[in-house]
């Protein structure tokens, strides 16, 4: 049986989880074109990042209890942090769909398309913008445990809350 302490706090965990993730979502929801630039958000091209981003349950470890937010799309922290990109990658120009078509280099024509040049993708921060926004607003969430936990502590019922 959990403890009304313990779930108070699991309520507070879950709201400053859900408030990054909302955060994310909403930092990255921006369209493109434009393309973003080094040091913005990234931009929304198929919702795949924004889709990606995934909350755990609040799990008890002893006295602590924690839950992460983690982001599934394998391109998020070459976004965050930023990458060299390798390059050699074969691709070629699609009129009719108007972008470029990427093929894979182990198809048997992959030879015969241009390729692309090595390059380095600048860092986005997306993540760490958002948990330091969050951070700020931790004490807020804190006088709302403290506030909820004061309504359940009445006088003799105190022993069930701890």
């Amino acid at each position: 049986m959990q403890l009304a302490a313990d779930q108070e706090m699991a309520f507070m965990l879950e709201a400053i989880q859900r408030e990054v993730q909302n955060g994310i979502k909403k930092a990255i929801n921006k369209k493109s074109p434009p393309r973003s630039r080094a040091g913005q958000n990234p931009r929304k091209e198929t919702g795949n990042l924004g889709r990606s981003v995934l909350l755990t349950k609040i799990r008890q470890y002893g006295n602590l209890q924690y839950g992460t937010i983690h982001i599934d799309a394998p391109y998020a922290r070459a976004l965050e942090y930023g990458a060299r990109l390798p390059g050699g990658q074969p691709y070629f120009w699609h009129a009719k769909e108007g972008k470029i078509v990427y093929v894979r280099r182990s198809h048997p024509n992959a030879s015969k398309y241009k390729k692309t040049k090595p390059g380095v993708l600048k860092p986005r921060p997306f993540v760490s913008r958002q948990v330091k926004k969050t951070k700020k607003r931790i004490p807020i969430h804190l006088k709302r445990f403290v506030s909820a936990f004061k309504k359940r502590a009445r006088p003799g019922k105190l022993e069930k809350l701890l």
